[in-house]
């Protein structure tokens, strides 16, 4: 255990008694450019939390109302201790939604069709080369028997 702890002590002297590294010279003006890149993005294209303080406090309205809409579409709506400032949100809610579940449902419903017409065709096209396949695969195998036959001179059963 003693001689761990010594050379613990001997690599660790030796190691701070390195010279300190030094940057690429590229790396300054790199890091410089990506700064300046950064600054130059639109507030949009930067993190929430440095957005102006409009467009958070904005950003959050829409998150809320986006949350109630959603409330207002699942059965929350029934709850009976639901306060009566969230009520009229709710009610309005569920007006904005109305149609967004019913191009919902449309889209739900083309999907299946398309889903399903798809197996259709699918499966009758699988059928037709799967057959293709296993033919030439037998055509293959008796084409190269026959050569086999014809090369060696062999004949009958």
């Amino acid at each position: 255990m003693h001689e761990d702890e010594e050379l613990e002590r001997f690599i660790d002297a030796r190691l701070k008694a390195l010279p300190g590294r030094r940057a690429p010279e590229t790396l300054r003006s790199s890091v410089m450019q990506a700064v300046r890149a950064g600054a130059a993005r639109p507030w949009y294209a930067r993190p929430w939390a440095a957005w102006p303080a409009a467009w958070r406090a904005s950003s959050a309205v829409a998150l809320l109302v986006a949350a109630v809409s959603v409330m207002s579409m699942t059965s929350m709506t029934s709850m009976p201790a639901l306060p009566s400032v969230v009520e009229p949100l709710l009610a309005w809610g569920a007006w904005v939604m109305t149609p967004v579940r019913d191009v919902a449902a449309a889209v739900g419903t083309f999907s299946t069709v398309v889903e399903v017409m798809g197996r259709v065709i699918g499966q009758s096209i699988l059928g037709v080369v799967l057959g293709l396949s296993v033919a030439m695969v037998a055509a293959s195998a008796l084409i190269g028997e026959a050569i086999r036959r014809v090369a060696f001179g062999e004949t009958g059963v």
